[in-house]
């Protein structure tokens, strides 16, 4: 397949690198970015080029951009009516977006994360994309939405990990504050959490709730904490977080 990307931000390079090798050639807009010209050094199927080239070159064309740049730039190029646009920007919707890539009308929106490139990235889509499940499918988890509406919940959730992650590393220096071992400390919380979430298989209805039940014994160190954390407004913080978040994206209540 040919694959273009436009725009080559962290995301885009992820992307990039998750079909690498597989025989497609893969279009990488090169204006002002080191990252287009380092992947075409680093991988002989990547060619950087100027985005009119990536729109003429591809069948599949990622729009990897910032919304205020997007909107600047997609007006002016020349899509095709057989053209599969697969866009991962959080803040153009997919009616806005099928404007600007006209007269292509097979328009979609997806979420990838970094790790794409090594696959385990859940995808979630609306609407369904044959170029999403065949370039990503194998090695990533494709959820098709039923509306469009459903994307910026989504995004909203992603935004999380930031959060998460900053409890992880304050965690983390915790343990290794006590035990004088930062890396084994890491890799004790990284596995903590990994072992439980992939304890819980796919089928399974209200997880995370029955977690929280088997952590919940009265008196215990994990029912301590939470009672600890929501007396000091951790839970009602990320709950006005991501209230905020959704007004940010015009999601609808």
């Amino acid at each position: 397949m040919n694959v273009g990307f436009i725009g080559t931000g962290e995301i885009a390079e992820a992307l990039i690198e998750g079909i690498t090798g597989q025989g497609h050639k893969i279009y990488v807009s090169n204006r002002s970015n080191l990252r287009s010209q380092r992947l075409s050094e680093e991988y002989s199927e990547v060619i950087a080029c100027e985005n009119d080239e990536v729109c003429s070159s591809s069948d599949i064309i990622f729009i990897c951009l910032m919304a205020s740049v997007a909107r600047d730039i997609l007006p002016k190029l020349n899509f095709r009516t057989d053209h599969q646009i697969v866009s991962v920007m959080a803040h153009i919707n997919r009616d806005e977006l099928k404007s600007y890539c006209l007269p292509a009308k097979n328009v979609c929106i997806t979420i990838p994360l970094p790790f794409v490139a090594k696959g385990g990235c859940p995808l979630p889509v609306y609407p369904h994309s044959d170029a999403l499940k065949v370039l990503y499918g194998a090695n990533n988890s494709i959820i098709v939405l039923e509306s469009a509406d459903h994307i910026a919940p989504h995004f909203v959730i992603s935004a999380m990990l930031s959060p998460v992650f900053f409890l992880f590393d304050m965690a983390s220096k915790w343990l290794g504050s006590k035990t004088g071992n930062d890396l084994q400390s890491e890799i004790y919380l990284t596995h903590l959490f990994k072992g439980y979430l992939d304890f819980m298989p796919d089928s399974e209805r209200e997880r995370f709730a029955a977690a929280l039940h088997s952590l919940s014994t009265e008196g215990g160190l994990n029912s301590t904490l939470r009672a600890h954390m929501e007396e000091k407004g951790t839970y009602s913080a990320l709950s006005d977080g991501l209230a905020l978040l959704e007004k940010r994206l015009g999601i609808k209540s």
